[in-house]
């Protein structure tokens, strides 16, 4: 069973980590490798792959660790303590990766083909206080996200008292 394991080390702000970090990048090559450093420069992380015989995460991640502290060392980084440590099936990675990272967006004709109402119509609920508040307003006007607007489309038959004049969408 394959794995993709990840930590991060923290300690003081301002280290110099650049050229540490490419020659760490190198030395993960084989291992299918990414390093990352904050912007203040008091953290670096790496993601790898551990392709040995394995068969628990806490195996993974003590192998992995062995792997990133010796290879840390190695590149030259400070030998900061590990503050986080995740380690995952090659198969749970694809699930995740997969999944959207980003929720879905509506603006005012999604919602008005949500609720089988006219763009118009849909505006002028949006302004009253039982919808809920757009998580931005852009140039194009308001935008939610799906779920949000959930509960508030499940009960509009009902607080509409009236059929809608549109066959309200049950998916975009």
């Amino acid at each position: 069973m394959g794995w993709a394991v990840s930590f991060e080390a923290a300690g003081q702000p301002g280290a110099v980590l650049d050229d540490a970090l490419e020659e760490l990048v190198d030395l993960l090559a084989d291992r299918g490798g990414a390093v990352s450093a904050s912007q203040v420069r008091d953290r670096y992380g790496a993601l790898f792959s551990v392709d040995e015989s394995l068969d628990s995460v806490v195996a993974a991640l003590a192998f992995g660790h062995e792997v990133f502290t010796a290879l840390a060392e190695k590149a030259g980084l400070p030998a900061w303590p590990v503050v986080r440590a995740d380690a995952m099936t090659y198969e749970e990675q694809d699930r995740e990766l997969a999944a959207p990272s980003f929720p879905e967006l509506v603006g005012v004709s999604e919602v008005a083909r949500l609720l089988g109402v006219t763009r118009q119509r849909a505006s002028a609920l949006a302004k009253s206080p039982a919808f809920p508040a757009p998580v931005a307003v852009l140039a194009a006007g308001p935008v939610w996200t799906r779920p949000s607007l959930n509960h508030f489309v499940a009960d509009w038959p009902r607080k509409n008292g009236r059929p809608a004049k549109l066959e309200p969408e049950t998916a975009l």
